[in-house]
């Protein structure tokens, strides 16, 4: 069935393909034997009037021949004159020129001897007793054969294009054949596939110059046809360099070989690059075409370029893919190695070839047991007998290759099958030497996070039992801070009743003015008692600590106030860039955020202590300092302490917020900043340290309202 499908398609390709040539050809051959008509015929017109006029100059026409015979029919070919056309004159011509002459008193003869065209020409005198006769080489039937000859080898170039392009359209699109009632039922549709399918003829004179085109050529670039009619071929180029290249290197050699074929990039009218597919014969010495037109073919192929760029980038991939296939066989770091049903080896990689201690080529077509004790070769022999009726097996067994070592590997094996028949292996090798040891080494692991969790606990109850020691601290200072108030409220409205007394008291008064000194000393004594007293009344407040708007500097304030009756004797402490004082005011700036106040204080406790802790053992006082910084910056609000204590230990700057982790000599126990880190976190900020010209820098960025 296959096969007549094939023949009907051939059959079908060849009649479309005569379709296209016999007209053509039999035009072409009607037009040659017309113009050699009209050869003959002129020829005999100019013998006739020479003769008329009783001329025997002949010299006007090119190597002319002209002599005259008695009228003996039988002898005219025995004539020496015919030597040069002898063997052209078949019995069958000589029989046409005799019976010719026995009824016409004159005629013209065309011969084609040696690749030339030659005209005879027979007179008979008035007398009847001679003939005149000329031979003439005729350069223009000779343009005329070879006109009819690029012709008709183009056309038989676009006959064969033809049949292959409609041979493979009609075997190669199935869905045309499931398609063929839609298609036949729609005429446009189908007359625009036909047009799309067949060949576009372009003739263009020497100066490229276009004379004529088909409709065909017409559609594939877009053009009416008197759009391109005597216009330039430029128009069909993609640019003026395109131009210029065709016309130095394609054109010129389409004129000076018979027939030139090539794939180029070409512009449609509207602009559109297409791929064309152009053959081209010359057309030499002709009038019409200006002497060196050329002849050409054309039929787009963008599709098929694409498809066929499609192809390469697929074949591409491909190859890059098996190169890193092979690639990663060679650089995988476990052997491997591919055994056929004979148990030889086909293929393997480096890392296999690396414990066998060979080269491939010496461990190709060997066996394993080749490089194995004899006893090991028996076990792998058994075990290999079992992929006869498995998919796959595994084990463990020792490796040794030579007496020096011996390892321990976990044989992973593959069974390959064709048409469910085993084919051999693959084989996946796995050192496990060292797994015992990485389990006694997981095992101390384990143990050791056991204990480390352990700690964590126990610090954790720690820090539970501090936050009920600070809890009941705190109910304690604040029932403190209560009773303070009170007589504190008391003596400082008598204070400053007192003042009022002392200002009454004339200025003659010898003490009077060292009595208001002590007395504002001693106001001001009593203010300081009322901040710290404040300060602690807000850190021990027994409510729970919601998380509500806060204005971010406040609590840094408070913080230094609660921290001043150490930092005072380590080192100066500046709040944006302003040297703190009791006296410093709490609104001064306004970053207001949602956090839990209490609890953001103490991470900046923590933050002070960590800080005065590393300065008072080095320098002097006014050598230490302390600077805390708090901006906005992209939405943020930054909260940046740093001192000059000389930077923090590189070896625990990255785990500095672990727990446990701790660079004091005296024995912390490094839960400080890991509680300060887990506060920041609930806050919904972020916290990181890093040295800055010897300078540890804690940064802490909170999300602005």
């Amino acid at each position: 069935m296959k096969i007549n499908k094939t023949i009907w398609i051939v059959l079908k390709s060849l009649l479309i393909a005569s379709i296209f040539f016999l007209p053509i050809y039999l035009f072409i051959l009607n037009a040659y034997q017309t113009d050699v008509l009209n050869h003959l015929e002129y020829e005999l017109k100019l013998e006739k009037s020479l003769h008329r006029n009783g001329s025997d100059d002949y010299s006007h026409i090119a190597n002319a021949k002209h002599f005259t015979l008695k009228n003996d029919l039988h002898s005219f070919f025995n004539n020496k004159n015919f030597l040069l056309l002898k063997k052209s004159f078949s019995q069958e011509l000589r029989n046409e020129i005799l019976l010719e002459l026995s009824l016409h008193n004159d005629f013209s003869k065309s011969l084609r001897v040696h690749g030339k065209c030659y005209i005879i020409t027979f007179l008979l005198s008035p007398d009847q007793i001679h003939y005149h006769i000329t031979i003439v080489h005729s350069k223009n039937l000779d343009d005329l054969y070879k006109i009819q000859t690029t012709l008709i080898t183009i056309l038989y170039i676009s006959s064969i294009m033809i049949f292959l392009l409609f041979y493979t359209i009609l075997s190669s699109h199935k869905k045309l054949l499931l398609q063929k009632k839609k298609l036949s039922s729609s005429l446009k549709e189908s007359r625009l596939y036909f047009n799309n399918a067949m060949i576009g003829f372009l003739i263009v004179d020497k100066n490229r110059n276009i004379i004529n085109v088909n409709p065909i050529l017409c559609s594939i670039f877009g053009y009416e046809e008197a759009e391109l009619l005597s216009k330039s071929a430029k128009i069909l180029h993609v640019s003026q360099e395109s131009y210029e290249e065709w016309g130095k290197m394609i054109f010129a050699t389409a004129r000076e070989s018979s027939v030139i074929n090539i794939r180029y990039k070409m512009k449609k009218k509207s602009g559109e690059h297409i791929w064309v597919e152009i053959s081209g014969a010359p057309f030499e010495k002709n009038k019409m075409l200006n002497d060196g037109g050329v002849v050409w073919t054309a039929m787009d192929i963008t599709t098929q370029i694409t498809n066929e760029q499609t192809i390469k980038t697929l074949n591409n991939t491909l190859n890059k893919q098996l190169s890193y296939l092979r690639l990663f066989l060679d650089t995988a770091p476990i052997p491997i190695y591919v055994n056929n049903k004979d148990g030889l080896i086909i293929e393997c990689n480096t890392a296999f070839t690396k414990i066998i201690k060979s080269q491939k080529k010496d461990v190709l077509q060997k066996r394993i047991s080749d490089f194995l004790p004899k006893y090991l070769a028996t076990i792998h022999q058994k075990k290999d007998e079992e992929l006869l009726y498995k998919d796959s097996i595994h084990y463990k067994e020792i490796l040794s290759i030579s007496t020096h070592y011996s390892d321990i590997y976990e044989f992973y094996k593959t069974t390959i099958k064709d048409e469910n028949q085993y084919n051999g292996y693959i084989c996946v090798m796995v050192d496990v030497t060292e797994h015992e040891e990485q389990e006694n080494k997981l095992q101390r692991m384990v143990w050791n996070e056991v204990q480390k969790n352990k700690d964590l606990a126990q610090a954790h109850e720690e820090e539970r039992l501090n936050d009920a020691k600070f809890k009941a601290i705190g109910q304690l200072s604040a029932g403190i801070t209560h009773e303070i108030n009170t007589p504190l409220t008391y003596i400082k409205g008598n204070l400053e009743m007192l003042l009022m007394d002392l200002e009454t008291l004339p200025n003659d008064f010898k003490l009077k003015s060292q009595i208001l000194d002590d007395t504002k000393e001693m106001q001001n004594g009593l203010q300081r008692i009322a901040m710290i007293v404040e300060s602690m009344r807000e850190m021990s407040q027994q409510k729970k600590d919601y998380i509500k708007e806060t204005n971010l500097y406040s609590t840094l304030v408070t913080s230094l106030i609660m921290a001043n009756n150490r930092s005072k004797h380590i080192c100066n402490i500046y709040l944006n860039d302003e040297l703190f004082s009791m006296e410093m005011q709490k609104e001064a700036y306004s970053f207001m955020i949602n956090i839990q106040a209490q609890r953001v204080e103490q991470v900046w406790i923590v933050i002070l202590n960590n800080a005065l802790d590393e300065l008072q053992n080095i320098k002097t006082f006014n050598e230490r300092e302390i600077r805390i910084n708090c901006y906005e910056k992209d939405e943020k609000i930054v909260v940046e302490f740093s001192d000059n204590a000389g930077g923090i230990n590189e070896e625990i700057l990255e785990n500095i917020f672990e727990p446990f982790v701790s660079n004091k000599p005296e024995g912390g126990i490094g839960v400080g900043l890991s509680i300060a880190k887990r506060i920041i976190d609930d806050q919904g900020a972020t916290i990181r340290a890093y040295n800055r010209n010897r300078s540890a820098v804690f940064e802490i960025i909170f999300t602005k309202l």
